[in-house]
């Protein structure tokens, strides 16, 4: 399927993480080997990702901050794609406008995968994958609220809800949070919520598939096309037909 011309795609994450082991002397759980991977991995990514930018302030010891990104190796200066490496942690993010599945995030997961396995000099035990999507529309852009975020809802995505008792005011903010548990045993979340974007208000919703689980490469690989086909899928389903009509209109 050709990618659509108006998405509304914010940004698409990639996210492994692996076991770490407690170090005795401090009870802090520690990445063993994290210190020289990032050097590694800044050296074999360089030709692609040349602009670095650390996250966190240079005296923060980064290993008293597990599962937290701190080093971050961009295509170019706030240009996308961005690999990111913490403790325990390694992201792949991109936005709309460098996304396409299969004529390149799909590859650089891979070529991400191997990297990260390049620069460390021990396997990784890694436990857990996800992949997130994260979109958003400009409510003024269809219609607006007048009629409530209940009303907005229910008619532009498959999906609404009612309060049957007095609510006593009008609706100020909105999130809806579910999580499913899929087949393979993932767990598949939906966050619909409302947000501000550059100063308007927008709906924003949030389509993660989360597996805590023992992965090799080869098992990341094939769950991470499993987990693209039951977003993609669940995408078009969620959209009421008008709204993925607008998504395919060039502006």
């Amino acid at each position: 399927m050709s990618k659509l011309p108006n998405a509304p795609l914010q940004e698409v994450i990639f996210e492994i993480r692996w076991a770490l082991k407690p170090d005795l002397r401090s009870g802090q759980i520690l990445d063993e080997g994290y210190e020289l991977a990032s050097g590694r991995l800044s050296t074999i990514v360089e030709k692609s990702f040349p602009y670095y930018r650390r996250v966190l302030p240079q005296d923060l010891p980064e290993q008293l901050l597990p599962y937290q990104v701190v080093h971050q190796y961009w295509t170019g200066e706030n240009k996308w794609p961005v690999l990111q490496l913490g403790p325990g942690i390694f992201t792949i993010n991109c936005t709309d406008e460098a996304y396409d599945w299969e004529k390149g995030y799909r590859k650089l997961i891979e070529d991400g995968i191997n990297w990260l396995m390049q620069s460390y000099k021990q396997a990784l035990n890694i436990r857990l994958a996800s992949l997130r999507y994260i979109d958003a529309i400009k409510v003024d852009d269809y219609g607006g609220i007048d009629g409530g975020w209940q009303s907005f809802i229910k008619n532009h995505l498959n999906f609404e809800y009612n309060n049957h008792f007095n609510t006593l005011g009008r609706q100020k903010q909105m999130q809806v949070n579910q999580t499913f548990e899929l087949e393979d045993g993932s767990d598949l979340q939906l966050q619909i919520a409302d947000a501000i974007r550059n100063n308007q208000k927008a709906l924003v919703w949030q389509t993660a598939i989360i597996k805590k689980a023992v992965f090799d490469v080869e098992g990341l690989l094939k769950w991470a096309d499993y987990a693209h086909s039951i977003t993609h899928d669940l995408f078009q389903e969620m959209i009421k037909p008008d709204l993925y009509a607008s998504f395919s209109r060039k502006n």
